[in-house]
């Protein structure tokens, strides 16, 4: 688990590196995509179609019976023309919407999970599944309602909990019993001054929508979304080494931004059962 933490650090010290190099072709970008998708989805299988598209399959296989779709990378590969120093954040993006339920799963409450990413992601979703079903946070945040399967999320449209007669709110009573049985173990992990926090089935960001999260005195941190599945602590308890915990987290969270590596571009304070969006000084 620190493991990830640490090598998403030394990719951001990398990165001015990789800046200074020429602009990555159509199939360079196409391969480096397909190390973004399995990174993300370890379980599947991607495999270059084209110059500009990726096939993607499940079960570990790449026979054609098996395919579940395409991904098209023409407007991903544009927008990195347009300003190379976005590297591959519009294919992070993707990753989150892919897999998608374009089917109507007769299980949804048994499943659902609600968790957070960026509003971005939201651009992505491809134009025939129509709005996603979620709820609102707050900063750059939005929760997504999910199912969640063994081998990957299936981020759920609207039109899959209307046809079916489920509420939002039915929906997100569901998601917070589903997710404290289906997420696993929660590690904590000390990081110099800072907490690291991941589960066993990768759901930790769901973590910041349950109740409890910042409801307990004890409970005072500035928290950051580093990905999809770590958040970032610095605890505040008023001692010496809490103003180290929180410039350490500022300073990793505005290198990543500066990178334009960043996951989520807010830090959020949770303090006196409250959370808020913590007010970074001027830069």
């Amino acid at each position: 688990m620190l493991r990830r933490f640490l090598v998403a650090i030394g990719v951001l010290c990398l990165f001015g590196t990789a800046q200074a190099q020429d602009n990555l072709t159509a199939s360079e970008f196409r391969d480096g995509a397909i190390v973004v998708f399995e990174n993300a989805h370890p379980s599947w299988t991607f495999r270059a179609k084209g110059e500009d598209a990726i096939a993607y399959f499940r079960n570990d296989t790449s026979s054609d019976d098996e395919l579940e779709g395409t991904i098209f990378l023409g407007y991903a590969y544009s927008r990195y023309l347009d300003d190379p120093e976005l590297g591959f954040e519009h294919v992070s993006n993707m990753v989150d919407t892919l897999p998608f339920t374009t089917d109507e799963p007769s299980n949804i409450l048994e499943r659902v999970v609600l968790l957070l990413r960026p509003k971005d992601v939201l651009e992505s979703t491809p134009p025939d599944a129509g709005p996603m079903a979620t709820v609102e946070f707050s900063g750059d945040l939005v929760g997504m309602f999910a199912l969640d399967s063994e081998t990957a999320l299936s981020y759920l449209p609207e039109k899959s909990l209307i046809d079916q007669g489920i509420t939002i709110e039915d929906a997100r009573d569901a998601a917070g019993q589903n997710l404290t049985a289906r997420r696993g173990e929660v590690f904590i992990v000390p990081h110099e001054s800072l907490l690291i926090m991941e589960t066993e089935n990768g759901l930790a960001a769901g973590l910041p929508l349950q109740p409890g999260f910042c409801d307990a005195p004890e409970h005072n941190h500035a928290w950051w979304l580093m990905d999809r599945g770590t958040i970032v602590l610095a605890p505040i308890s008023g001692e010496d080494n809490s103003k180290a915990a929180l410039d350490l987290l500022i300073q990793i969270f505005s290198n990543a931004v500066s990178a334009r590596q960043a996951y989520s571009e807010t830090i959020f304070l949770c303090e006196a059962g409250t959370t808020q969006i913590l007010s970074l000084p001027a830069s």
